[in-house]
């Protein structure tokens, strides 16, 4: 069939935005009784209608006073069709997470809505199980497509209850769904990166009209970013500070209980650069930081034991020096190890 870009049979999704005048009566005035206050409660409220409907109903539910306020836009701008079967010709896929992460690390098996938390640790099923099983710790998901047939014969259906009931197999290895497509785009009230509220009305408060006029809300997409070891979307580091990296102690000074040691950054969040990271000492790879142990709970052994040692260190705000904080060379903030790994010998014993 050639598609001339006929559109007037595409059911599309429609919304306005437009002023509700609400007047209720005051509890004095409705009960007729000595209540001191005797007015009405009244507000402009900013409403959102939506409403799932065909082109031609639209364009008529249009005119020159609303078309302006009226967002349209046909299903496929907000939802697209996925399978969690990897490698699929046509639809987008879940892909394999990489192997070799390390032990607890959470990735799309574990975030699989059709086989939740990875119950079926094969990632698939397709002979007998136990239905009590997926009962237990399953899904409550009714209906999707998991049929590898159709036609006459098949005793298959769309819920994953008649599949349990018929066959004793989940339908959890070749799910062929519905997801968000990307960007996602997000509008409403909320916080900013700095955690002020936004729309704001001054410092740490919302707008008095903040959840109830939607002119004043943020639009925009959502930012977030590919794991290509996890296979699964993950949230980007934020600036300012709140920054997490993992490192590797590259010298030691002055011996056991020392308060600081350079060390060399070796991994970060996925989608920060690590030039703009806050108090390196270097400005290329390899980049050195200096890691603090303000509480002395890491650093606390013989220099061969320290050495080469990795660990994770998050950014602080430095609001004042202490005892084993001397901050010289950056006066913002700092590096404090949050997690050190042991040594061979001291893991051993």
């Amino acid at each position: 069939m050639t598609n001339r870009g006929e559109t007037n049979n595409h059911t599309v999704i429609m919304g306005i935005a437009r002023t509700q005048s609400i007047s209720i009566a005051s509890v004095g005035k409705t009960f007729n009784d000595d209540a001191y206050i005797n007015s009405d409660a009244q507000k402009d409220i900013g409403v959102i209608d939506i409403v799932f409907t065909d082109i031609p109903t639209a364009i008529r539910s249009m005119n020159s006073d609303n078309y302006d306020d009226i967002g349209l836009v046909s299903y496929d701008a907000v939802f697209c069709p996925y399978t969690t079967a990897s490698g699929h010709s046509n639809l987008p896929y879940w892909e394999t997470p990489s192997t070799g992460l390390a032990s607890g690390t959470i990735t799309a098996n574990h975030l699989n809505p059709y086989n939740p938390n990875y119950i079926y640790t094969g990632g698939s099923r397709t002979g007998a199980v136990d239905p009590q099983v997926f009962y237990d710790s399953g899904h409550n998901i009714q209906i999707y497509n998991g049929l590898t047939s159709v036609g006459y014969g098949t005793n298959q259906d769309l819920s994953p209850h008649k599949g349990l009931a018929e066959t004793r197999s989940p339908l959890v290895n070749n799910v062929r769904s519905i997801g968000l497509k990307a960007p996602v785009v997000i509008t409403g009230p909320g916080y900013d990166t700095s955690g002020q509220p936004v729309p704001s009305g001054g410092t740490g408060i919302f707008h008095a009209d903040a959840f109830n006029d939607p002119s004043l809300w943020k639009s925009g997409p959502l930012d977030i970013r590919w794991n290509d070891d996890k296979k699964m979307w993950v949230a980007p580091s934020t600036g300012g500070g709140g920054y997490t990296v993992g490192f590797q102690i590259s010298a030691v000074v002055d011996g056991c209980g020392t308060c600081s040691v350079t060390a060399r950054i070796i991994s970060v969040p996925y989608g920060t650069d690590v030039s703009s990271l806050p108090g390196l000492e270097t400005d290329s790879s390899p980049y050195l930081i200096t890691v603090w142990d303000q509480m002395g709970c890491h650093l606390n052994k013989p220099d061969d034991e320290i050495a080469n040692l990795k660990g994770f260190a998050t950014y602080f705000e430095l609001l004042e020096d202490g005892p084993c904080l001397d901050m010289n060379a950056d006066g913002t903030g700092y590096w404090l190890i949050t997690s050190l790994c042991c040594s061979e010998q001291n893991c051993s014993t």
